[in-house]
């Protein structure tokens, strides 16, 4: 079987060709605060909710739970 691996030259040049061919996506990766006021509502409708149920899930490592939840404080700041 073949290996259709790609270089990382070739991955670096399929997204230099879809910042040329799509430039509003390019520029929404400078300008990531214009997508906050989309992110908040579904951060706090959807994400903090699962975020919490893996946090309350007994199999997963203390150290993973402790980052989980320290990134829902931060999410929590940036969406009051």
């Amino acid at each position: 079987m073949a290996d259709h691996a790609m270089t990382s030259e070739q991955i670096e040049a399929a997204i230099d060709k879809f910042h040329q061919a799509h430039p509003a996506h390019a520029a929404a990766s400078v300008a990531p605060a214009a997508a906050l006021p989309q992110f908040c509502p579904f951060y706090k409708s959807v994400l903090r909710p699962i975020l919490e149920l893996v946090v309350s899930f007994p199999l997963i490592p203390q150290k993973i739970r402790d980052a989980v939840k320290l990134g829902i404080s931060l999410l929590d700041k940036l969406c009051p």
